[in-house]
């Protein structure tokens, strides 16, 4: 299946199906108004995020040239992989699809909205860092002198990959029964996408740091606002470039 063909699945999986029929727009609105609610707890966490970022952009000149100078074969499959998750028209997409359309077939509107919550989850959080390119302005490693080029009007800050990433993870890693085996397996995931975007010289790690919190804030709020009822579930096989990947659901 073409790029272009997953998109417009996704597209009319997110406008089509009855059984996940949200507000969209209502969603947005209240994504982006979830600020101005913050209690002291979720500022002190933005803090944590801000200090945590800060202080990997004191490595990220280290960080860069330290993953440059140990490529190889298996490095690049890895980087594959990564790269694949943190888009929804490769592997995130497939697995976004495999997911509505067992819920289709197997008539379990449970699966339709994990489906409809990761793409949710990755939209939202795209709409967070769209800004903050435009914002920062910052010079991708690959054309940059040094990480402190900021403000020219380029787009390395945040990882656009790496947040996407995290806000699928987080989604299939937090909703239902909570399972430690189930958030390692994906927020490593998540993890190698970051990778990823320093391997291929296209983000620093300060980049991906700030990513990754994005990525699970809009996670985190979707599977909130759009709660899946725990139980033990099932595990199903979901179709992947070059295999398949085991996947375990919940249904209410």
């Amino acid at each position: 299946m073409s790029r272009r063909a997953r998109s417009m699945l996704l597209l009319l999986m997110a406008l089509s199906a009855p059984a996940q029929a949200r507000d969209w727009w209502a969603d947005t609105q209240d994504y982006l108004a979830s600020p101005t609610r913050w209690q002291v707890e979720q500022w002190q966490k933005l803090g944590g995020v801000v200090l945590l970022t800060g202080l990997a952009m004191q490595a990220d000149d280290a960080v860069r040239e330290g993953v440059l100078a140990n490529q190889g074969p298996s490095g690049d499959t890895l980087a594959a992989v990564g790269n694949g998750w943190g888009e929804l028209d490769s592997l995130a997409g497939l697995t976004l699809l495999g997911i509505y359309g067992t819920g289709l077939a197997r008539e379990d509107t449970s699966l339709v909205r994990l489906s409809a919550n990761g793409l949710e989850a990755v939209v939202l959080s795209g709409l967070t860092t769209a800004v903050g390119k435009q914002l920062f302005g910052r010079v991708r490693p690959a054309a940059a002198v040094d990480s402190k080029q900021w403000f020219q009007g380029q787009q390395s800050f945040p990882s656009g990959h790496t947040t996407a990433a995290f806000a699928l993870s987080t989604v299939l890693a937090e909703s239902g029964t909570p399972s430690l085996g189930r958030r390692v397996f994906f927020y490593s995931l998540a993890g190698l996408t970051a990778f990823a975007r320093m391997y291929d010289n296209r983000h620093w790690l300060s980049d991906t740091v700030m990513g990754a919190a994005i990525g699970i804030h809009a996670g985190r709020y979707v599977t909130r606002r759009h709660p899946l009822a725990g139980s033990e579930g099932s595990v199903y096989l979901l179709p992947q470039p070059n295999g398949v990947m085991f996947v375990r659901v919940w249904s209410p």
